[in-house]
């Protein structure tokens, strides 16, 4: 795979669900998604540029990969120093706050409306 970040760049993260029902898809698998949609999906994280305003590098995962350890490996794969996951509230959780921490990620995940701080 081929990273078009250049180095020392900032870069934001962000992972998308995309739909499908297609039987000649073979990585669609049903997943988690901020919609509570559970259809089969195919997971999409990209890397995107701060400064150059356009995609960096693109990983297609299956619909049910999509956690901290997937978006580690996407900024790893793409030889990353400096990113910036955002996310939705739906991936809000303590659980993975702590993992993300441990990983000295940058983030920026809303709250949920009941959570505390």
């Amino acid at each position: 795979m081929r990273s078009l970040t250049e180095k020392g760049e900032y870069v934001l993260l962000d992972s998308s669900a995309i739909f499908s029902r297609s039987v000649n898809i073979s990585i669609l698998e049903l997943g988690h998604n901020a919609h509570e949609i559970h259809v089969p999906q195919i997971n999409l994280m990209m890397l995107f540029s701060s400064t150059r305003t356009m995609p960096t590098f693109i990983r297609v995962l299956p619909g049910s990969i999509r956690d901290v350890s997937a978006m580690a490996n996407t900024i790893d794969m793409a030889g990353v120093d400096k990113c910036v996951i955002i996310a939705d509230k739906g991936f809000y959780s303590q659980d993975n706050i702590k993992k993300l921490e441990k990983r000295h990620l940058n983030f920026i995940i809303p709250m949920r409306r009941n959570s505390s701080l």
